[in-house]
């Protein structure tokens, strides 16, 4: 009867073996069916049998640190599928090579696409392309006279603030033993920063023409909350082989921490008192204003027409 033998780390496999013949040694020696390095494992630690019955065994062979079976110190046990053996600091999970394996799961046609994103120019394009929307949205919006030299630290801090989500995504990619991808986790970081800051920008625009409404104040954090949900949902396409069900559930959960959270911040803020108010205002050219504006001639003019009817609706009465 044929038997694999994983060598977990944590939930990973880090190794597995396929033991064809029974009985198998298990230890850190060279000669063992199942060679462990770890240093609290004896030479020979345990062995695998097979039953009459078609069963697996377990046996400790005089073991110093003895062996253990779902955390229970043994002697000999047999064995059921998905059964964890604990020797030393090792962790082992045994079970039948004739197991069933669940289906595979559907290669999306969004991660075939997005691996478009995932070189190094295509990280390094999307960079600059933000850097420079970053620079002309500062540039269109400034009252003063602009000097790139001034903007240079924002722009370091901005991007390496940016930089820590697809480093997470990455890191933890790599401590489950799958691919880090960092290359696409920056392009798509990129992506989504200067679609924030496209909505940004229309959230002024809109502000600058219209009077501020809590209706369009909520429909801007749903907005955000959306932007920051389909992020998520992405990263975690990209970091990890999961099912679609469970990668919409986490990236759920992420979004209403965030939006928990960010509700949290905005209660605190405007329960807050305050002496000296800060008013909120959208300055802009004239050019963002999808009203027809009147320059200040204009305008003394009409206020002085004002006056005069004033006056003359006065006389008449």
């Amino acid at each position: 009867m044929a038997i694999i033998v994983e060598l977990l780390t944590g939930n990973r496999v880090a190794k597995h073996y396929v033991i064809d013949k029974l009985p198998a040694t298990v230890g850190r020696s060279y000669q063992c069916d199942i060679h462990i390095d770890d240093a609290y494992v004896d030479p020979e630690h345990l062995a695998f049998s097979e039953g009459e019955d078609g069963s697996i065994t377990i046996a400790d062979l005089g073991s110093r640190n003895g062996s253990k079976v779902n955390g229970d110190k043994i002697e000999q046990a047999e064995l059921n599928d998905n059964d964890k053996v604990t020797i030393g600091k090792s962790e082992l999970r045994v079970f039948s090579a004739d197991k069933e394996l669940a289906p595979a799961l559907p290669l999306s046609a969004l991660d075939e696409k997005l691996s478009i994103l995932g070189t190094i120019k295509a990280a390094s394009i999307l960079c600059v392309l933000y850097c420079c929307l970053y620079i002309s949205q500062i540039y269109l919006t400034s009252f003063v006279e602009f000097k790139l030299s001034n903007h240079i630290s924002g722009i370091v801090r901005a991007l390496l603030t940016l930089s820590v989500w697809p480093l997470f995504f990455a890191l933890l990619s790599r401590i489950n033993k799958y691919e880090s991808r960092l290359s696409s986790q920056y392009s798509l970081i990129w992506i989504f920063a200067i679609l924030s800051m496209a909505l940004g920008v229309f959230g002024r625009i809109i502000e600058f023409n219209f009077e501020s409404s809590e209706v369009w104040f909520w429909l801007q954090q749903i907005l955000k909350l959306s932007l920051f949900g389909a992020l998520a949902w992405l990263s975690l396409l990209i970091a990890f082989h999961q099912s679609h069900k469970r990668r919409t559930r986490i990236a759920i959960a992420m979004t209403v921490v965030v939006g928990l959270a960010g509700y949290g911040l905005i209660a605190v803020k405007d329960d807050k008192f305050s002496f000296k108010p800060r008013y909120k205002m959208a300055l802009m050219p004239p050019q963002y204003q999808f009203n027809q504006f009147q320059d200040v001639d204009q305008f003394l003019d009409k206020t002085d027409g004002l006056f005069i009817q004033a006056n003359k609706d006065k006389d008449s009465q």
